[in-house]
């Protein structure tokens, strides 16, 4: 049985995912720093400020709640691909390549991930790992037609206009 604590947390986080969805984001944004006052070490409030933050464009204070979610559960790879996507906008290329990888290593059937290392290296100038990564994605989600573009994309700077079509 859960305790009332844990009860009550899980309500706060559904009461910000219906905010959220709704978008009153301000009111979002308080409930979700209300638990992490109360609850330091909750993971899935430090997820869910950094998913509002980002929505309202405040992408560099995401990234400390990003990082403390990521810092709180080092296993979590959708908390490693949301801290290197982020990363990514920010143009810190290289931490986002680490980060990526780390995110692909917890769970290497992870297409997005896939896809945006191939983007990180694409804009580092790798363009036959980007192409690599590419196909990775879409080697693991067939009809992920963002991968598809990128890939005709990079296909196309390396000079074969032919596959890129």
């Amino acid at each position: 049985m859960k305790s009332q604590p844990a009860n009550r947390t899980q309500e706060q986080l559904k009461s910000i995912f219906e905010c959220y969805r709704d978008g009153r984001v301000i009111d979002a944004e308080k409930l979700a720093r209300s638990i992490i006052r109360e609850t330091p070490s909750n993971k899935d409030a430090w997820k869910a400020l950094w998913a509002i933050l980002k929505k309202t464009g405040k992408t560099k204070e995401s990234l400390i709640a990003i990082q403390k979610a990521v810092e709180i559960s080092p296993s979590d790879a959708k908390a490693c691909y949301s801290l290197a996507f982020t990363l990514l906008e920010l143009g810190e290329l290289i931490k986002a390549e680490e980060t990526f990888r780390k995110a692909i290593d917890l769970k290497p059937n992870y297409a997005e991930a896939y896809h945006y290392f191939g983007a990180t290296r694409e804009k580092q100038g790798k363009l036959e790992e980007a192409e690599t990564s590419y196909r990775k994605a879409l080697a693991l989600k067939p009809n992920y037609s963002k991968a598809y573009l990128n890939l005709g994309k990079t296909l196309k700077k390396l000079g074969r206009l032919e596959e890129a079509v």
